[in-house]
């Protein structure tokens, strides 16, 4: 998302101060940060077009059960492919280097953070 923005701000003085406008999830902002965004997303459809990407892949951790996960991602992907913005493009090829990863959590919920947490005190 952030790439997105910076290749907009380079063209449009207004992105400026905007940052964390478009990385913090919506609900997490402020009556102002909200009224903002929303200005920009139709002011830059690039922008907008982005944005939906982002808060589309952040339904993923809410999905009950695997066989929803494998869906949604997949047409997901199918629409970054279609947007055919280039960051999110990378990310989406980050996505599918690690698919059954992803759906694993999905499934599961477990992390290896606590392996990590183990491996550091070591």
């Amino acid at each position: 998302m952030n790439q997105v923005r910076i290749a907009e701000r380079k063209e449009h003085d207004q992105l400026k101060g905007h940052k964390y406008t478009f990385l913090i999830n919506r609900n997490n902002l402020s009556d102002k940060q909200e009224n903002a965004l929303s200005e920009m997303v139709t002011l830059y459809p690039a922008l907008g077009e982005a944005c939906r990407l982002k808060e589309l892949f952040n339904d993923l951790w809410g999905m009950p059960d695997k066989q929803t996960a494998e869906a949604f991602l997949e047409q997901w992907y199918c629409e970054v492919e279609a947007a055919k913005i280039p960051a999110f493009e990378k990310f989406s090829r980050t996505v599918k280097a690690h698919w059954s990863g992803i759906i694993h959590f999905v499934e599961s919920r477990i992390t290896n953070g606590i392996l990590e947490g183990i491996n550091r005190k070591i």
